[in-house]
C-alpha cells in the first residue's frame, strides 16, 4: 500500500505495558509511505508527530495530509 499526492501513510506507534495492555498513541507514528507531492524530508520509518483531526483509518494505518505533520524525528 502506498500514499499518493500530498498524503502520508502512517503506522501508529503501539506500546505494550507491563500488564500486557497494548496502548496506541494517536499522535505519534512511523511513516510507511509518502506521496510524490510531499516534502523530501519525509523518509520511510521516520518517527512523526502529527495532527489526526482529518486522519482516515485504513486497516492498521492512518492516512493524513502532509501539512498535518508537526515534526519528523
Amino acid at each position: 500500500m502506498r500514499a499518493c499526492n500530498d498524503w502520508v501513510l502512517i503506522r501508529p506507534k503501539k506500546e505494550t505495558r507491563e500488564s500486557g495492555l497494548i496502548v496506541s498513541n494517536v499522535n505519534i507514528g512511523y511513516i510507511h509511505s509518502k506521496g510524490s507531492a510531499c516534502f523530501d524530508d519525509f523518509k520511510k520509518k521516520d518517527v512523526v508527530y502529527f495532527n489526526n483531526r482529518n486522519a482516515i483509518e485504513i486497516e492498521n494505518y492512518l492516512l493524513i495530509r502532509g501539512e498535518d505533520v508537526y515534526a519528523v524525528i
